[in-house]
């Protein structure tokens, strides 16, 4: 099947509404809703999601245990994807509109000695410290 880069330019610096897999309490039926989604600020990029897929971190975080702290959730569920880059904030260069995409679920430097090896995808400098404390989309 073709994949589609095609965007639309005239959402490119306006909110954007799109579905998503939001999982609002632990062990809870995952919901579709639609969400709205902000252009993106300095050093973002807002992705066109094409596929995504559930993975074993995505059900590792549906099924925390019910007292987990709050901040947990609602989670939008699906790391794992390939997208066109729809817009970019300021400072971005490293990728262009109209570009194919597969996000990172942890975040890196791009410049520790992880980052750069062929045999490591969790960066020596931010780790994955940060994996309860990512943004959320506010849903």
């Amino acid at each position: 099947m073709p994949i589609n880069r095609s965007i639309t330019r005239e959402y490119i610096g306006k909110p954007i509404r799109c579905k998503a897999a939001i999982c609002r309490k632990s062990g809870e039926p995952l919901v579709i809703e639609e969400i709205e989604v902000d252009p993106p600020k300095s050093w973002e990029v807002r992705i066109k999601i094409l596929y995504t897929s559930l993975c074993h971190s995505d059900l590792t975080f549906w099924k925390l245990d019910p007292s987990a702290p709050p901040a947990a959730f609602p989670r939008i569920l699906g790391h794992e994807a390939v997208g066109v880059v729809e817009s970019v904030g300021e400072h971005v260069e490293e990728v262009k509109e109209g570009e194919l995409v597969v996000p990172v679920f942890l975040p890196n430097c791009g410049e520790c000695k992880d980052c750069e090896s062929t045999k490591s995808n969790t960066c020596s400098k931010f780790g994955s410290k940060l994996f309860f404390g990512m943004p959320r989309d506010g849903t």
